[in-house]
């Protein structure tokens, strides 16, 4: 199967601004498909370090050398990287019951401020009758997880969307124990006696569709 092929990086948080996009500025799509991270880049698994030593080596391909930065600056572009001054009580609490005045809760709630732009970008970048697709998890953050299902389920429906489908299925692969023990390293027994969480063993598969009718476009777009 022949045909050309466009691929942008950019920000998923200016998909609305035609200005700022290519991609927002060939839409609106039929069809938007993606797989958001599950919470920030710096308190997961290091997107930022992976990805740097990846584009190490893609940087020594003639016409991708702008493509090289450090770590800490890809973890800063990534969702819940800048700092922002927001807080658990802008009605993301329903959806992790941590502290949230403290480091966690401040993490948890930068990034949820960010994701919910994306949404809300996203929202925006799809044509009347056509559906958000987003493959999303619940991560433990601070012992307690992070229901970014339904986050992302009541901030879609804001924009005017219905929930479709809702398929949970088992990672396939998954390399890492299903049980760890957070506070291994600590000095304190009764700390890590109580450390041992479950990892993550599914993902979920939302399929969202904005409602009333309208024209539909002829594109889509997978991030």
């Amino acid at each position: 199967m022949g045909g050309d092929s466009l691929v942008e990086l950019g920000d998923a948080r200016s998909l609305s601004d035609s200005g700022k996009s290519l991609a927002a500025a060939r839409g609106p799509y039929d069809v938007v498909l993606t797989s958001p991270p599950y919470r920030d880049s710096r308190s997961t698994v290091q997107y930022g370090a992976a990805s740097a030593l990846c584009l190490s080596v893609v940087g020594r391909i003639e016409g991708l050398e702008t493509l090289v930065m450090p770590g800490g600056d890809i973890d800063g572009t990534c969702l819940g990287g800048r700092r922002r001054k927001v807080g658990l009580n802008r009605g993301f609490k329903e959806y992790w019951a941590g502290n949230a005045s403290g480091i966690a809760g401040r993490s948890v709630a930068t990034f949820l401020a960010d994701y919910e732009d994306t949404c809300n970008a996203i929202a925006s970048s799809v044509v009347h009758g056509g559906k958000a697709i987003l493959i999303v998890g619940r991560r433990s953050k601070g012992g307690f997880r992070l229901k970014l299902d339904e986050f992302t389920v009541d901030r879609f429906e804001a924009q005017g969307f219905e929930l479709i489908s809702r398929h949970e299925r088992v990672l396939q692969y998954k390399r890492l124990p299903a049980r760890i023990n957070r506070f291994a390293r600590s000095q304190l027994s009764a700390f890590r006696a109580r450390g041992i969480v479950s990892t993550m063993t599914t993902e979920i598969v939302l399929v969202l569709k904005r409602k009333r009718g309208g024209a539909r476009g002829q594109k889509a777009i997978k991030s």
